[in-house]
């Protein structure tokens, strides 16, 4: 899908206030973020139609699914829309094949029911079979969801949401829970399914770090308020957001202060199990990558692990060297300063350092520096395993 989405909703009562309006690509991954209690679940319980919301507008594809101007509204079972709750809600008493079968006798019925039914064999594009090898489920199908990892719940999960067909996938909290192996995997695994089947995702996010790698817009949301829209990039290299004000060394929202940077694979140096690749901004080394060369991967250069220097400095243990220049800056917390700078001219990148610091370098907007990275500081999630294609 390539339209845009277009979402208006209004909530003004007790306990439940929500003013969005907003316009979404209809491709790559929107990442809904805030507080516990800022209205993200309940942003995509009205997009999914679970909430009927009195003053609303809502455009998927081109097709209208609410507009309470003009009275139209499709119930949930109507939109081409798949809606993983925080927990994915699968069936506890059925098997992993009867959580997916349920989901597809239903998918078959609607398909049945449509206008264009008749043919005996479905044409539906994502069949059982098809979704199954997808994710990989087939060795899964006689487990119990209480028996499942939470990563394969996941799957499983996505699995029967793609069997509705949809336009749309929506996923409330779906990195909660997760450890670092399994959040790695589960951040290769939505942005592969989003690419590869051309399917927008919609996804909330409250205390975690890994939507950072993996989004491609951002919607922070506050008391049920959009409080800022834009790329991931651009906002996460923002001072005046709280995606960059710190405390001990998280954000007032739980983010460490950092940008993601989007580069390309140009060669691996096999002697050293490392990997050289090239961005906008110039080229950086990293720990090896399981990738091939000319693929494109997102990595995640947090403040800390920036360092700066006004002349290029000697051999050192950092196999990153990168010419900027210092943007802008601004106070953290005590002692603490928080550095844009510019890599190419373009690139934004956070140094965290402290005030000493910056006084001793003469830091101003303008000034040209050296910035330095640890190769091991720098992370890239490791490419999830092959899938099939449809």
């Amino acid at each position: 899908m390539s339209a845009p989405i277009k979402l208006h909703f209004q909530i003004l009562q007790e306990g439940l206030n929500l003013r969005v309006d907003e316009q979404l690509s209809g491709q790559g991954i929107t990442i809904i973020y805030g507080a516990p209690g800022s209205g993200k679940s309940t942003l995509l319980k009205c997009i999914a139609g679970v909430i009927a919301v009195p003053d609303a507008f809502l455009e998927v594809g081109e097709q209208v699914w609410h507009d309470s101007e003009a009275a139209i509204w499709l119930a949930p079972q109507d939109r081409a829309v798949g809606y993983i709750p925080e927990g994915y809600a699968l069936f506890p008493h059925l098997t992993v094949e009867d959580n997916l079968y349920f989901a597809w006798e239903l998918a078959l019925d609607r398909d049945h029911e449509s206008p264009a039914a008749g043919a005996e064999e479905t044409t539906l594009a994502l069949t059982l079979d098809a979704v199954s090898d997808l994710l990989g489920l087939n060795d899964l199908y006689s487990r119990y969801p209480h028996e499942l990892t939470r990563v394969d719940s996941l799957r499983v999960a996505l699995g029967r949401a793609l069997l509705r067909q949809p336009q749309l996938l929506l996923l409330d909290e779906p990195l909660t829970g997760l450890d670092q192996a399994d959040n790695d995997a589960a951040i290769e695994l939505l942005s592969y399914l989003c690419h590869s089947l051309t399917l927008p995702l919609i996804i909330t996010s409250s205390q975690s770090e890994g939507w950072t790698l993996l989004g491609d817009y951002l919607i922070y949301l506050k008391n049920g308020a959009v409080q800022e829209s834009a790329p991931l990039h651009a906002i996460l290299s923002r001072l005046d957001l709280p995606l960059a004000q710190s405390i001990d060394g998280t954000t007032l929202i739980g983010v460490q202060p950092g940008v993601v940077i989007e580069a390309e694979v140009f060669e691996h140096d096999e002697d050293f199990d490392l990997t050289r690749l090239f961005f906008d901004g110039g080229e950086l080394t990293v720990l090896r990558i399981d990738r091939q060369r000319g693929e494109w991967v997102r990595l995640r250069m947090l403040a800390d692990a920036v360092s700066i220097a006004i002349k290029y400095p000697s051999p050192s243990s950092f196999l990153n060297t990168i010419a900027a220049t210092v943007d802008t800056f601004r106070p953290l917390v005590r002692g603490e300063m928080l550095v844009r700078l510019l890599l190419g001219g373009t690139t934004p990148i956070l140094a965290r350092l402290s005030e000493k610091s910056c006084t001793r370098l003469a830091i101003k907007p303008g000034l040209r520096v050296y910035v330095q990275v640890k190769c091991i500081a720098l992370r890239v999630p490791p490419a999830y395993p092959p899938l099939q294609n449809l």
